[in-house]
């Protein structure tokens, strides 16, 4: 058994880790620990409240969820990272879903001035990532 008295900024709690899969989860109210614990025994997503998985980098995580939202896929395992890059201000994201490719375009964008922690004395921009175009491409393993 793990267990942390803390995990990530506090303007993000409750938050829950799901081991080992590492699936971040914010603003878990006490109602929905129940039903979210019961998508992580099963394999899957609870997508309500899904911030991410630790593997992957932000973009990479805003990516991810867009193809979810997308495909309706829940299951940890059914969206795979192929690659991402960095392009000037924005990231290109290839997952594979579904039997298919998709390209995922993410941008950063700055929140508006906050104190990013309860004990933080200035303030700053948090950062957000948000995919900004999502395309499904060809069949996986189509040789194109």
């Amino acid at each position: 058994m793990w267990q942390s008295t803390h995990v990530g900024g506090d303007r993000f709690a409750g938050n829950l880790v799901a081991l080992p899969d590492g699936v971040y989860y914010g603003r878990v109210g006490q109602a929905e620990v129940w039903p979210l614990l019961e998508c992580a025994l099963r394999g899957s997503i609870h997508l309500p409240h899904y911030r991410g998985r630790s593997c992957h980098s932000f973009p990479v995580q805003a990516a991810e969820r867009a193809v979810r939202e997308q495909t309706g896929l829940r299951g940890v395992a059914d969206v795979r990272l192929e690659g991402a890059r960095r392009a000037a201000d924005e990231w290109r994201v290839r997952l594979t879903a579904a039997g298919r490719v998709w390209d995922v375009e993410v941008v950063r964008d700055d929140g508006e001035l906050i104190h990013l922690t309860c004990g933080a004395t200035e303030l700053r921009h948090p950062h957000r990532y948000r995919a900004v175009a999502v395309r499904s491409g060809l069949e996986n393993g189509s040789g194109c």
